[in-house]
């Protein structure tokens, strides 16, 4: 539940709960808001789910568990998203604080100007150990929070999950050297674990395993 402020009235206001990973619009909910601002809705999850509140096409993403709830503001003006108060206050305003979805600035459109043809020695000291440095410290902030340990496990791991595919991604799409790609992807995955560490498993993961088991076929070769 919740508010819009300064709700004009021209934007929808939805959440995407994605079945297991990826955006899909049929997985969207319509939440009504009345004239004032005013929203509620009880969405629909068995057990907990990592979610895209979507309003004025910003993404916010929540994790909604069952039994529990919150309450928040959305300022029209600014698109700022405030948590306000519920039972799953603590684990949504500890996604706000890591900026959980934060997109590095690698996957920014002039990446490939700046390391498109590095070899993987340069690529290692310059942008992967350094990204891996920066998600580390989200989880040793996860770590001393005040969430419970089911929690931090959760996000913990959707937090090395994303690493995982951010890196997967920028090799893929951002990178014009064929051996520095496969360099790359194989010492990216030859280190990591299938198993999820966590069970059920959260939405990185799902394209984690994805990503897994394209790895193999440059390994293969």
């Amino acid at each position: 539940m919740g508010k819009i402020l300064n709700y004009t009235g021209k934007e929808d206001l939805v959440v995407n709960i994605p079945l297991v990973y990826g955006f899909h619009k049929e997985n969207s909910i319509s939440i009504p808001v009345a004239k004032n601002g005013t929203f509620n809705i009880t969405l629909p999850t068995e057990t907990q789910n990592f979610v895209s509140l979507i309003f004025q096409r910003q993404f916010y993403t929540l994790l909604i568990t069952r039994n529990k709830n919150l309450t928040a503001s959305i300022n029209e003006n600014n698109k700022n998203l405030e948590l306000l108060s519920g039972t799953a206050l603590l684990e949504n305003k500890l996604l706000q604080k890591i900026n959980i979805m934060e997109n590095p600035a690698f996957m920014e459109e002039q990446a490939a100007h700046l390391y498109g043809g590095l070899n993987f020695t340069e690529l290692n000291a310059k942008l992967i150990q350094p990204y891996l440095a920066k998600r580390d410290e989200k989880i040793d902030i996860i770590t001393t929070s005040k969430i419970s340990l089911k929690n931090k496990k959760l996000i913990i791991s959707e937090v090395k999950y994303l690493a995982y595919n951010y890196l997967n991604d920028f090799a893929r799409t951002q990178l014009n050297n064929k051996p520095a790609i496969d360099s790359m992807i194989i010492n990216l995955f030859d280190n990591s674990i299938i198993k999820p560490e966590i069970f059920p498993a959260g939405l990185q993961y799902y394209s984690f395993a994805d990503n897994y088991l394209r790895y193999w076929k440059p390994k293969l070769f």
